[in-house]
């Protein structure tokens, strides 16, 4: 069964999971954590995508990012998990694939989702056990909310204050408020929120679901056409060289055949040649022969008449 091609929305906000394949470990020391976010920090620039929150966890990585312009998801995830796959098999010498072939893609409503979606990452180190506040966990993106952290390669300080202004305008209500919103999710909300993630690759309205739905349908089609019309260049590109091979072919065979024929005359008039030299060979011997005949009969013929005259002489002078 054919895939669902992914969902492209321009400028979207994107739910991202990427898990390890056959649920292996993305990451065995921090080195390869610091390693993936600096690939993150190096790609974020070059896409120009807004990094609103992440967690990196052994093997998976849950990311919440929102698109910039004409670039796809799948553009960014292909080079980081391509990148990132190149790396760790150097580092540990071993071959093969590093991700689960397919990530998950979840096209998300901002309104009014952007915020749960950011405590529904920041809360899954707390949720898996690692630790019992979201922001002690080194490898999620937490305390960019909830206090002035230090290095932050991926600019998750700027996309977070786009979050917490909905809570307040003052900077440290914010942060209280947005504290009090990541323990007010409990365990059975938490996972059914999870659950819905996981079958849905579009979550929000029902009114946004079916916009993303009709836009995604709209731009299958336009990529069939496009398809299409590339097949069709490609057939007629495909015809244009076999007309030219079978061109090719024919004046082969004529070039061939021409030559043969010239060849076969060339030999007929090399045969002809010969004969007609045989033949005048023969010819020649013949007429030599017969020369040969006619002048000893003439020789002959002129020893007689000279003896003749020389007895007419001898009678005459007796006379």
């Amino acid at each position: 069964m054919p895939r669902a091609p992914r969902i492209h929305i321009e400028e979207g906000l994107y739910l991202i999971t990427t898990r390890g394949d056959h649920g292996g470990k993305l990451f065995k020391d921090d080195a390869d954590r610091y390693q993936y976010l600096d690939l993150l920090a190096k790609y974020r620039e070059q896409y120009r995508f807004k990094a609103f929150s992440y967690v990196l966890m052994p093997a998976f990585v849950h990311l919440l990012i929102e698109l910039a312009g004409h670039t796809t998801i799948s553009e960014i995830m292909h080079v980081i998990d391509s990148t990132y796959t190149k790396y760790f098999n150097g580092r540990y010498e071993r071959h093969g694939h590093l991700f689960q072939e397919r990530f998950r893609a979840v096209v998300v409503e901002k309104e009014p989702h952007l915020a749960e979606l950011t405590r529904y990452i920041h809360l899954v180190p707390v949720k898996a056990g690692p630790v019992d506040r979201p922001e002690d966990y080194e490898w999620t993106s937490c305390r960019y909310y909830l206090e002035k952290a230090g290095k932050d390669p991926l600019e998750v300080s700027d996309a977070a204050k786009e979050v917490l202004k909905r809570f307040s305008s003052d900077p440290d209500e914010q942060v209280k408020l947005y504290r009090e919103f990541l323990g007010s999710l409990g365990d059975d909300k938490f996972k059914l929120l999870g659950r819905k993630l996981q079958r849905t690759s579009v979550f929000g309205s029902k009114a946004f679901v079916e916009e993303v739905k009709k836009e995604a349908a709209e731009e299958a089609l336009k990529e069939k056409e496009e398809e299409d019309k590339a097949w069709v260049a490609s057939r007629a590109h495909k015809v244009f060289i076999l007309a030219g091979g079978l061109a090719v072919i024919i004046l082969s065979i004529a070039a061939i055949y021409a030559y043969r024929k010239n060849l076969g005359l060339e030999n007929l008039l090399q045969k002809k040649e010969a004969e007609f030299g045989e033949k005048l060979s023969v010819e020649q011997t013949k007429l030599r022969r017969d020369l040969e005949e006619k002048y000893k009969a003439d020789m002959v013929s002129y020893k007689a008449a000279v003896k003749r005259l020389e007895i007419e002489k001898k009678r005459a002078e007796n006379r």
